[in-house]
């Protein structure tokens, strides 16, 4: 059992550093399909940075045809190859990108959030489409991490989006209290809206109390 162990452990090292070697040729990156691309990302060892430096910078050197492959598998090297990409290369899978943002504890997503942040006008459109979701926890992050970040012009062309979100949003995911501080900081008049949440909060909470004393033990 110990020798078999021990060929599969050879057999495994051969190959990375065979597969390593391939790539620091000349031509690795000229060659570079599907299967390499996430070859790289299942063969480096996130504890060595030599390795880790050396897969964003063949990851970045790929062609723009095998872009959204970076995407298959969410780490901290394909985000920075993605970043390093940069804007207008990744324009095609802007909205891949933003899926990315679906759940902020993915390797990676913070710096796919600066991405956007200075993408800026170009992924207003996709944004919106975040924004008129069924996803709160998705708006909660690109509003907290993006749209927060933006300037004054940007904001004001998703404010009909915002207020909606506003609106309608699960009280509970606190989606509507981040879109008010964000059209409220940017200069939009919110009052009006502000008391009439308010409100109702108070008339819900009056009728939890009064639910309160009808449950008591």
């Amino acid at each position: 059992m110990k020798v078999v162990t021990r060929l599969r452990e050879y057999a495994e090292r051969y190959l990375k550093e065979a597969f390593w070697g391939m790539l620091n040729g000349l031509d690795g990156v000229k060659f570079m399909n599907d299967d390499y691309v996430l070859n790289v990302l299942n063969q480096v060892n996130y504890s060595n940075q030599e390795e880790i430096d050396k897969a964003v910078d063949i990851l970045s050197s790929v062609s723009d045809d095998l872009v959204p492959n970076l995407i298959v598998i969410k780490s901290e090297i394909a985000a920075k190859a993605i970043v390093r990409i940069g804007y207008p290369r990744v324009q095609n899978v802007l909205a891949e990108l933003l899926v990315w943002l679906q759940d902020m504890n993915w390797p990676g997503s913070y710096q796919i959030a600066e991405l956007f942040v200075s993408i800026g006008k170009p992924a207003i459109l996709y944004i919106k489409e975040v924004l008129t979701s069924n996803d709160d926890v998705w708006k909660y992050w690109v509003m907290e991490y993006v749209i927060s970040k933006w300037s004054k012009d940007l904001v004001e062309e998703l404010k009909e989006e915002l207020i909606s979100v506003m609106c309608q949003s699960d009280i509970f995911e606190f989606t509507d209290i981040i879109a008010m501080r964000i059209l409220g900081q940017n200069g939009v008049n919110i009052r009006h809206i502000f008391n009439s949440k308010k409100n109702g909060l108070e008339e819900y909470i009056e009728r939890l109390n009064e639910l309160e004393e009808i449950i008591k033990d």
